[in-house]
């Protein structure tokens, strides 16, 4: 767009010089339209120039954008480089069924239940799996190891 609007400037600049020397060179023009033309030629020269700086600055900014383009690129390959390599070191065994906690003074079920599952109302699950060393649910001697099922 910015070649277009250049060349058409370049058209009109053209065109004004055409018609300054055709017009001194009938000598029987008025040196007030000689002036017009001067003037309007001068006028396509500035408007040439503006449409060079602005083809300048449109050529930069494009310049500058495929900098960036290219930068995050660069960068979204380092991306998943890094996600593929933490996708290797990913553990394939499958994923523990239980883990272990020792019962601290003032733990109980419910509790316990809220800081695993996020409800205390699944307390039974613990319960379920440790029934052979919890005597009383609503009691649980501190230091006793549980098995807290994951799953």
């Amino acid at each position: 767009m910015a070649a277009a609007i250049l060349a058409l400037g370049l058209v009109a600049a053209g065109a004004a010089g055409y018609g300054l020397a055709r017009w001194s060179d009938d000598g029987a023009q008025s040196s007030a339209a000689i002036d017009r033309l001067r003037a309007q030629l001068s006028q396509a020269r500035r408007g040439e120039q503006e449409l060079v700086i602005g083809l300048t600055r449109t050529q930069n900014d494009l310049a500058a954008s495929r900098e960036e383009a290219a930068a995050l690129r660069q960068q979204l390959q380092v991306t998943r480089r890094r996600l593929q390599a933490a996708e290797s070191r990913r553990p394939t065994g499958p994923a523990p069924v239980s883990t272990t906690y020792r019962v601290q003074p003032g733990d109980t079920l419910s509790r316990l239940a809220q800081a695993f599952y996020g409800k205390s109302s699944l307390w039974r699950r613990i319960w379920g799996a440790n029934r052979s060393i919890i005597r009383d649910p609503d009691q649980l001697p501190a230091g006793l190891v549980l098995k807290i099922p994951l799953r």
